[in-house]
């Protein structure tokens, strides 16, 4: 398992309940690849988290889409992919050109729970 420190920008967020196990889920995107000419707009990513997280974006509703800087645990999931669990995410305080997407390497991993 290994830690990694990201930017990513969410579009939004859910929590449920699932026989008493809490589950959330943070919505994320990036623009797809303009050289990939079978994607269009942008690249949407399912990103698994604790209710906790999902509390904290919801103060930031209407501002959505932003970014935050998360750290997010990678670790085996099914079908031999990576899986990513955000941890942690503090909103980004942009000066300057607004970049999106989530940054820091595995973007092509499997990002749901």
């Amino acid at each position: 398992m290994s830690k990694q420190q990201l930017t990513i920008t969410v579009i939004g967020a859910r929590r449920f309940d699932i026989d008493g196990n809490k589950i959330g889920q943070i919505f994320t995107m990036e623009p797809a690849d303009p050289d990939d000419k079978d994607r269009i707009g942008n690249d949407v990513m399912k990103w698994g988290c604790d209710h906790a997280l999902v509390e904290k974006i919801e103060q930031y509703e209407s501002e959505l889409p932003c970014e935050f800087d998360a750290e997010a645990l990678m670790k085996a999931g099914g079908g031999q992919k990576a899986q990513f669990k955000l941890l942690s995410l503090a909103k980004r305080q942009i000066t300057g050109s607004k970049s999106s997407g989530a940054s820091g390497g595995s973007q092509s991993a499997q990002a749901s729970q």
